[in-house]
């Protein structure tokens, strides 16, 4: 069991006090003094979960692929055996970068939390009270280009957004504290101006490391990559989801796109994505825009 395949290879708090979870490739260990001593659990686990339910036994996760569509993963034995329950287009398709959609617990039994992310860099965060089987959107954020991390609270309704973001003078990082405490529809904003001695990230020094131009195009637009490498494909889909095109490489790290559907024929004026795969891993994604002579 690796944490490529399951992603559950680190440490999960459950929701009783002391009870503590974590998995590696030996199988799913179990702690109920907070992580003191830990027993292996004699079982063999199945489900790709991500986060741990109210109940003891129970674990959720999310199980798809970016552009085609996703489901809940929901299991009470431990991870031995689950069930998928389909989410609708409209409330997770795409995964940004290293941002897939995830799924958290709420304060009580049944309630769930998604974020999923958008071409255009937003986040939507949805809830449930029902296991995932129906779900109520609460918030749309702008688009932004932070470190992000979220969790609900112990409070019911209580939801935390924290933003992680680089100073100007490079030295120091800015965090700001998304607090809501109406199950996400609605945040007040603490910021806090970390003293250098709290660290620096540079990671979240950002820049555009795919170019497309010109863009919005009429004729052609190039996909300029950072690195070549013969594993590179960039695919273009609709923004439904619909595939429209892979394209090729017409040597060194440029790609070239012409407007034309895998059938050669043009393809209708408006927005389409692009993500590029590099040996059927994700690098990225992002919208362009085509527009007819």
């Amino acid at each position: 069991m690796t944490d490529e395949n399951y992603g559950y290879a680190k440490y999960f708090s459950g929701s009783l006090p002391g009870l503590v979870f974590k998995g590696n490739n030996d199988g799913l260990f179990k702690s109920t003094d907070y992580g003191h001593s830990f027993e292996l659990l004699p079982i063999t686990v199945t489900c790709p979960f991500t986060e741990l339910g109210y109940y003891e036994n129970e674990f959720f996760g999310i199980n798809g692929e970016s552009g085609i569509g996703y489901n809940i993963v929901h299991s009470l034995d431990y991870g031995q055996t689950y069930t998928e329950i389909p989410l609708d287009t409209t409330i997770a398709l795409w995964q940004i970068w290293d941002r897939p959609p995830k799924v958290v617990r709420g304060a009580s039994s049944g309630e769930l939390y998604l974020v999923s992310w958008w071409p255009d860099i937003s986040y939507k965060i949805f809830h449930s009270v029902d296991t995932g089987y129906t779900w109520t959107q609460q918030y749309v954020s702008a688009p932004m280009d932070h470190n992000i991390s979220y969790t609900p609270g112990r409070e019911q309704g209580s939801f935390y957004v924290m933003r992680l973001e680089t100073a100007p003078d490079q030295t120091h990082n800015w965090l700001y504290i998304d607090y809501s405490c109406d199950y996400a529809q609605t945040f007040t904003t603490y910021f806090h101006d970390l003293e250098p001695t709290f660290g620096i990230d540079r990671g979240l020094v950002k820049s555009s490391s795919i170019k497309t131009y010109p863009n919005p195009f009429s004729q052609f637009i190039t996909f300029e990559l950072p690195n070549y490498d013969n594993g590179n494909v960039v695919q273009i889909f609709e923004i439904n989801g619909n595939l429209v095109k892979e394209l090729e490489s017409l040597g060194d790290k440029d790609f070239i796109w012409d407007a034309t559907n895998q059938s050669g024929q043009k393809v209708s004026e408006g927005t389409y994505l692009f993500r590029v795969l590099n040996n059927d891993n994700q690098v990225t994604i992002n919208k362009i825009i085509y527009i007819k002579n």
